[in-house]
């Protein structure tokens, strides 16, 4: 049943697998899987609380293998658990361990791209980005802040005197989604080296700035030219005693479904084994809450200002790879996110045309990724695919199919 498909493709997304110790409680999919980094296994056969038999390359059953210690995690074990076996890349990532930067100190600079609207957590964000930041006066922060001017809560007026920010105020019934917002955003791009995009309610680790530098500095020593660090964040409420640490695992993105008008969303599950890594994961998806990546994206991957909200992610993810971008998870923590945000006003609360604008992004998603019936006059120009790479590669990337609106299974 669909509970039993919806664990097997969050696991089965290569031909090759790691052994299954154990099957409990897992997610909304009802079962758990915890993985020895031993040989490979193929779910034959699914029953109600336990797989009825899962063959080993040797052909024996090993439901009842038992987890072995001293678990050490290399490069093939990650191409394993995180890659389509097509993808496989014979680079040894393991073989160079990650220094700290010697040049980001010293000249390289980082954008910060924040959409805000009408949003109380946006100045405590800015706060927090700039007190944890080891080098605050390397950031470069744009910011496009939808505001209502009876909020006050917001006002960015003691910001505008220092020359690390570049800020657009723009009255709320001007604004017509998240894809409009961000692109303006982009637009406040100067040349940086790097960049960040956040949401306007996050909360950050101590030095994240210097941490997520060294990631893509390691990543462009084993020939990753265009690295991009993206994925969902665990979370944190303003409301309640929050400290910021590196005990919070780090999460990986995992399709969770089509909706009925073609859109992919996903959902995220903890990464096996984090503590042993000592480098980012492969990522086949792409969060618009969090990326980080060289500067030139901005001008590379420019955001659809027709994207109303949802679908923002997918088609992300999908050009990114396409301009050449390789994504990847980060293997630490160094963000939070506020996600229940109650009692804020989004969006759709203000705008009464809503609607009409999210069905024109649904239509120029589906055009975009070959789904279905589209609106033909749709224009991607400037906001389609990019020529590094096909759409069908990133099928054979990630698994998702898009004309069939499913996953493919090995």
């Amino acid at each position: 049943d669909q509970n039993k498909l919806t664990c097997y493709q969050q696991y089965s997304q290569s031909n090759h697998f790691l052994s299954l110790i154990e099957f409990g409680t897992f997610h909304t999919a009802y079962y758990k899987m915890h993985f020895s980094m031993g040989e490979q296994f193929r779910i034959i056969k699914f029953c109600t609380q336990k797989p009825l038999w899962v063959e080993g390359v040797n052909g024996k059953n090993l439901v009842n293998t038992q987890k072995p210690n001293n678990i050490k995690i290399s490069w093939n074990d990650i191409k394993r658990n995180f890659l389509p076996a097509s993808s496989h890349s014979n680079k040894d990532i393991f073989k160079v361990i990650p220094q700290q930067s010697t040049t980001f100190q010293n000249k390289e600079c980082i954008f910060v791209q924040i959409a805000s609207y009408r949003d109380p957590e946006l100045i405590p964000t800015i706060n927090d980005m700039l007190k944890k930041a080891r080098y605050p006066d390397r950031l470069r922060i744009g910011i496009c802040r939808q505001y209502h001017p009876a909020d006050g809560f917001d006002n960015l007026d003691k910001y505008k005197k220092d020359n690390r920010f570049r800020i657009l105020d723009i009255h709320h019934s001007k604004g017509n989604g998240v894809g409009w917002a961000r692109n303006l955003t982009q637009r406040l791009y100067m040349g940086e080296d790097y960049t960040l995009q956040i949401d306007s309610h996050m909360r950050f680790l101590k030095d994240w700035d210097v941490i997520l530098v060294d990631m893509i500095e390691f990543l462009q020593q084993q020939e990753y030219s265009k690295p991009l660090l993206t994925g969902y964040v665990p979370g944190y409420d303003p409301n309640k005693n929050f400290t910021t640490n590196n005990s919070y695992p780090p999460l990986k993105m995992v399709f969770d479904k089509f909706t009925p008008e073609g859109i992919v969303v996903f959902d995220s599950v903890v990464i096996p084994y984090c503590e042993q890594l000592v480098c980012p994961i492969p990522a086949q998806f792409f969060a618009g809450g969090f990326y980080f990546t060289l500067g030139k994206f901005c001008q590379e991957v420019k955001y659809d200002p027709e994207v109303y909200f949802l679908g923002e992610e997918i088609s992300m993810a999908v050009r990114s790879f396409t301009h050449g971008y390789d994504l990847f998870h980060p293997h630490k923590t160094l963000l939070w996110h506020y996600y229940s945000r109650t009692n804020m006003t989004k969006h759709w609360d203000d705008d009464q045309t809503w609607y009409s604008k999210n069905l024109t992004s649904y239509s120029k998603l589906r055009k975009l990724l070959n789904i279905g019936k589209t609106d033909k006059g749709s224009d991607l120009t400037q906001y389609g695919l990019g020529n590094k790479r096909s759409l069908k590669e990133y099928e054979k990337y990630s698994g998702v199919v898009f004309s069939k609106m499913g996953i493919k299974y090995p």
